[in-house]
């Protein structure tokens, strides 16, 4: 392989022009600051170099600041929580761990190149972070612009204590089924009971009838969203409560047509690949993954058109099956090695998976070392061989015989000697377990990795289930993998996949793995990452097995919301659901006479207006006269009024107008021009006189 200049920043030891070019400054200031500053020198030849360690602090933090780019993150695996949670990451949570194991992996970088106590280190990159100074992706300095040094270290020992999991939070998880109705199965029963029994009920109705049962409710917003939470989980349990005939047009399954029938063995592996050697019968240059134990160097390659994530993980699974699971591997950050599905399979399998900087093959230089044996042997003389390298390709381009045979693609039977992609995959294997495996290596003091294996007697970690191996390389299906079930199946990859299980999922969103080369079978999986049924392609199935599966998905189907309903029925019958009008009723009359006892009379005052009182007028007119009452004559005693009201108001109006009244004439006239009589005729006679 072509030989790389080595990046400034990655030097251990550096010139004044190097230093200068970091700090921004000529090579002549350098020399003045290291003169002033007593930099000690380190001479190669005539050449006066600098190490980094022996700067000074903010020279070298200056230099870490150049030397952390992203890359992606490493994942280790989780101590107390299952293989899967990386897996499982979703949402606010997903982001978290990518945000946080990123700038980890930014950190751990500076940290190595500024050479600080741990808190002073903290506290210089997460200063130069806010202020740019660091370089990184546009959305990772987007999603987290600012931290404090306290996060950086307990983003670091949350990874180290728990793995890196747990970097994406779990916010929230002692709350739920913590609520007053999901603690009150009995509330909760009789939510549903009621649910079941009246599906037309309010919230708040139902709230009602909570409050008549139980001495401590939830508020009605609560209420209203337990309710709606359920009914958005169960959304064809709820249909079929509702209107079963409306639940079988929408989701009773109805797949098909009526009328038509994935120091210690095994403790590192490395991982590479590089472009094939040779030209193959279709005229295209292929890529050649390896992996190599370092402990007995045994080694595996793969053949693939690219460098893809598929192809390293079918590598992966060959590798894993003969050899055993590896506690780490390391990589470098290629596309292929650091996606989300070959993340999610390292994680999984618990594979601490290193990724190493760019530019850097010499820290991985087994595989770099068995692919430049592999490309100087056998492989230099098989047909339509390119070279190695751009010395020896233009060598071959010279031998014009060779041009003619190989390079005139217009003519087929010219490259008829070269290789197809299978021949070269069986050379690959041959030559692996044949040639190489027998080899003597000075990295195994002279013996050969089929020595060294068969000498390891400690027990290997094995996967004894090959068929969940097989799931767990399977990639996810595009666009996430999420699919929702429909009617007649579940819709990927330009076909349906119909499965038993698959019918009580209809509306449910699931996962779906597929492998591309091979699409008859979809892996169907839930939002947790829990396995669900396998699933299978409706084009590959007669008619006979159509109409089978569609009678297993309808039944399926029908048996969940009839064991749900049947369940809240019963709920219905305990709870006593269908006398909840007349028990609401009684709760709403008690609790009406427990306000009524507690109030009071409220204080008055009389009102009126013009209209109201000539209305009065208008009224009294036509009361007839009210003789004397024998309790009038006990109101005043000596005193007889007229018997006619017409009398009696003449008789006020004479009284008032003279001045020696008897005491019980005054009385009288006092207590007669209050009452309503002699106030009726005093507005009548007003009207009168306005009027003329």
């Amino acid at each position: 392989m072509a030989k790389v200049d080595q990046p400034i920043s990655e030097k251990e030891a550096l010139s004044a022009a190097d230093i200068g070019q970091i700090l921004g400054c000529s090579r002549q200031a350098v020399d003045k600051m290291a003169k002033k500053g007593g930099w000690p020198a380190i001479w190669e030849g005539r050449a006066k170099l600098f190490s980094v360690a022996d700067l000074p602090e903010d020279v070298r933090v200056a230099i870490a600041t150049k030397s952390c780019p992203y890359t992606p993150p490493a994942i280790t695996p989780a101590k107390e929580a299952g293989l899967a949670d990386i897996m499982k990451l979703k949402g606010k949570k997903k982001i978290r761990f990518t945000t946080r194991t990123a700038i980890i992996s930014i950190y751990k970088a500076f940290s190595a190149k500024a050479n600080l106590a741990d808190t002073p280190c903290r506290e210089a990159f997460c200063v130069r972070w806010a202020a740019g100074e660091i370089e990184a992706e546009a959305w990772l300095r987007e999603e987290l612009p600012s931290f404090s040094p306290n996060s950086v270290k307990n983003w670091l020992e949350t990874e180290e204590k728990e793995g890196s999991a747990a970097l994406g939070g779990d916010f929230g998880k002692h709350r739920k089924g913590t609520g007053i109705i999901e603690s009150t199965p009995l509330m909760r029963e009789s939510i549903l009971g009621m649910m079941a029994e009246h599906p037309n009920a309010s919230a708040a109705l139902i709230r009602e009838w909570l409050e008549a049962k139980f001495q401590k409710v939830p508020s009605l917003r609560r209420l209203q969203a337990w309710v709606s939470a359920w009914k958005k989980a169960n959304p064809g349990n709820w249909m079929y409560i509702q209107a079963p005939d409306k639940w079988r047009s929408r989701f009773m399954a109805a797949c098909g047509d009526k009328y038509e029938l994935i120091v210690r063995q095994n403790q590192l592996w490395e991982y590479d690949g590089t472009p094939a050697d040779i030209m193959l019968s279709d005229g295209k240059r292929y890529s050649i993954i390896g992996v190599i134990n370092i402990f007995d160097r045994r080694l595996k390659l793969e053949v693939a058109p690219s460098e893809n994530s598929r192809d390293v993980g079918a590598l992966s699974r060959r590798c894993i099956l003969d050899w055993g699971v590896p506690e780490g591997v390391t990589t470098d950050n290629g596309g292929s090695y650091v996606s989300a599905y070959q993340q999610q399979v390292f994680g999984a399998l618990g594979i601490v998976h290193t990724i190493l900087p760019p530019f850097r093959p010499d820290l991985k230089p087994a595989i770099e070392r068995a692919f430049r044996t592999f490309s100087h042997h056998l492989l230099t003389i098989c047909p339509a061989y390119v070279g190695h390298n751009v010395a020896t390709r233009q060598e071959i381009r010279e031998r014009e015989t060779f041009s003619k045979r190989l390079m005139d693609r217009k003519n087929p039977q010219e490259l008829s000697m070269a290789f197809s992609p299978q021949e070269l995959q069986e050379f690959c294997n041959d030559w692996c377990q044949n040639t190489y495996a027998h080899r003597p290596h000075s990295g195994l003091n002279g013996r050969t990795p089929w020595e060294v294996a068969q000498d390891w007697i400690m027990p290997v970690r094995r996967i004894e289930n090959e068929r969940a191996l097989d799931v767990l390389l399977v990639p996810l299906a595009s666009g996430g993998g999420f699919r929702e079930v429909g009617k007649k199946g579940l819709r990927c990859s330009s076909g349906v996949y119909v499965a038993p299980e698959l019918g009580g999922l209809v509306g449910h969103r699931v996962q779906v793995r597929m492998d591309p080369a091979n699409l008859t079978w979809a892996y169907v999986f839930d939002d947790d990452g829990n396995f669900l049924c396998r699933a299978e392609r409706t084009d590959d199935l007669s008619a006979e097995q159509m109409r089978a599966e569609a009678k297993a998905m309808r039944r399926v189907s029908q048996a969940t919301p009839k064991a749900i309903s049947k369940e809240m029925r019963a709920m219905a019958k305990l709870t006593e659901a269908d006398q909840a009008m007349p028990v609401i009723r009684e709760h709403h009359r008690k609790r009406a006479e427990a306000i009524r006892a507690k109030g009071v009379d409220q204080r008055s005052t009389v009102y009126t207006t013009p209209e109201l009182e000539a209305a009065a007028d208008a009224a009294n007119a036509h009361i007839p006269a009210v003789a004397v009452t024998e309790q009038s004559r006990e109101i005043v005693p000596g005193f007889t009024p007229p018997a006619t009201a017409q009398e009696r108001y003449k008789l006020l109006l004479a009284l008032q107008a003279r001045e020696d009244l008897t005491e019980a004439e005054a009385k009288w006239a006092r207590i007669y021009a209050a009452c309503l009589e002699a106030d009726g005729f005093r507005r009548m006679y007003q009207i009168c006189a306005a009027t003329g």
